[in-house]
């Protein structure tokens, strides 16, 4: 072999032992990055398994914390009714609900999308030594009033006036709740004529016994008839009750034929150029009403409680039937008026000048 042939072939072998060492180096270094890599993705697949493990203790424990939370609420609510703690603790307990009492024990009411809300703010209550309820938000300045009837017996209307009452609301009349039979508060005229004569704005309220729409035509004539040559500023009111006996000959009216009765008594008294309103209690109106259809009337919420926590649109609140006011001996209800009636004597509000 020549020595040129023998160089060249040195050469050739020496570069096959150098590219064998390259695609060593590059194989090795594969290697390495494949179980690098596979490492890392066993070490993520495992942390996943731990995160899905966590997550799903996460979840376990959730779901045990609702259960004995859902455990927890329905022994209070189950020995609610059996101990009688009062609406206003359950109240705190539950304040994404509205509580009153219902027929057979408590209901808890959650607000219905369809009723308008009231815009007031109840933590701004104020309850003096005397149990007068105030309100005041900065905004609304509720004024208060007082409701009677013959009950209360002979009244010193300047008295009352004196007293601080910025309104008052007269019974005018009821209807029987055994004979049917309509008649005329024996006080009423003697309290509507002492009040106009101080100049303490009123309005007036009928207790209704109809069961029938032309019965509370019937109603809504007497009264027009009756306030006839007085002043009255504030509303009219039809005022529907439960009889303490429940025997009244409306108490078991259907909520379609209630509603039916009020709608027409307030048809007749708006067409009359006043103000209808409606005087209610919570279960009567949400159980025994179509609240829906009496949107477009004023409220009265007759509700005995330091708070009302009630959700819907209210104009005047009564709150006790146990007050007491100079010029009237015995108890007398108080009310607060959120509602604008009469210009001189409105409530606060952020337009006022």
């Amino acid at each position: 072999m020549s020595n040129c042939f023998r160089e060249e072939y040195e050469i050739l072998e020496h570069r096959k032992v150098n590219q064998g060492k390259v695609w060593f180096c590059i194989s090795a270094v594969l290697m390495v990055a494949v179980l690098v890599l596979s490492g890392i993705v066993v070490n993520l697949l495992r942390q996943r398994e731990k995160l899905e493990e966590e997550s799903s203790m996460a979840v376990f424990l959730e779901e045990e914390k609702n259960a004995e939370l859902e455990a927890f609420i329905g022994k209070v609510k189950e020995n609610a009714d059996r101990y009688t703690p009062g609406t206003d603790f359950l109240q705190q307990l539950f304040p994404d609900v509205f509580i009153y009492r219902g027929e057979n024990g408590y209901v808890y009411h959650q607000p219905l999308e369809t009723l308008e809300k009231n815009q007031l703010d109840w933590d701004q209550l104020s309850l003096d030594e005397n149990g007068v309820i105030s309100y005041d938000d900065g905004t609304v300045q509720a004024l208060h009033g007082i409701d009677v009837s013959k009950y209360q017996g002979e009244i010193d209307w300047q008295k009352v006036k004196d007293s601080g009452v910025d309104y008052g609301m007269i019974r005018l009349g009821y209807r029987g709740y055994e004979t049917g039979k309509v008649c005329l508060d024996e006080w009423f005229d003697a309290n509507i004529s002492g009040a106009n004569e101080v100049s303490l704005p009123v309005g007036v309220y009928f207790y209704s016994q109809a069961i029938t729409v032309e019965e509370a035509i019937e109603e809504a004539e007497f009264v027009l008839e009756h306030i006839d040559g007085y002043t009255v500023d504030y509303p009219i009111v039809f005022d529907t009750e439960e009889t303490a006996s429940k025997t009244g000959r409306a108490d078991t009216l259907s909520p379609s034929l209630r509603t039916d009765i009020i709608t027409a008594f307030c048809e007749r008294i708006k067409s009359a150029g006043y103000t209808p309103m409606v005087y209610l209690s919570v279960r009567w109106y949400l159980e025994e009403m179509e609240p829906e259809r009496l949107e477009p009337y004023d409220i009265w919420l007759a509700s005995y409680r330091n708070n009302p926590y009630y959700p819907y649109r209210i104009s005047m609140w009564q709150y006790t039937a146990s007050g007491s006011v100079d010029g009237i001996e015995g108890d007398v209800d108080l009310n607060l008026c959120f509602q604008q009636y009469v210009e001189e004597s409105l409530p606060l509000t952020s337009e006022t000048p």
